[in-house]
């Protein structure tokens, strides 16, 4: 059981993915808005953090958020998860992988496309969870959940 927050903006999304992850036994907390996500992720210190790559906010999108917590050094080691329905809405490929994007641009550790399907959504969360899967991201060596 791991203990996730999840930024989703969208009310039927976050409630779908929200129940997907509690039935798969985790604690998941949701967050409407990047301060309230930030502001819950500082308090919290999760396990994972689930955010939507257009994520609402104050200036601060999806990217924004993902991007203040990997540069923080206390929260640097929390594996994250974009979820985004960019490809279906631009036709676009956007992956990371062997031929992903910049980690600069989108400093995440997986990506899926939106819809979500429960059985790649927990296969990604079981993979980012497991004891020494040890996600590296500049120069933040992640010790495990």
């Amino acid at each position: 059981m791991a203990k996730i927050i999840l930024a989703e903006g969208d009310t039927a999304a976050a409630t779908q993915i929200g129940a997907m992850l509690q039935e798969a036994g985790h604690v998941v907390h949701i967050c409407r808005d990047a301060e309230g996500a930030l502001s819950r992720v500082r308090t919290d210190m999760p396990d994972l953090v689930i955010l939507e790559m257009r994520f609402p906010g104050r200036g601060m999108a999806g990217i924004g958020l993902a991007r203040v917590l990997t540069a923080d050094a206390r929260l640097c080691h929390i594996p994250l998860l974009m979820l985004s329905d960019f490809n279906r809405e631009s036709g676009l490929p956007f992956v990371l992988g062997e031929d992903d994007i910049s980690e600069d641009f989108l400093p995440v550790d997986a990506f899926l496309d939106k819809p979500v399907q429960a059985d790649r959504l927990l296969a990604a969360v079981n993979s980012l969870l497991a004891p020494g899967s040890g996600h590296p991201r500049r120069g933040c060596r992640r010790s495990g959940p």
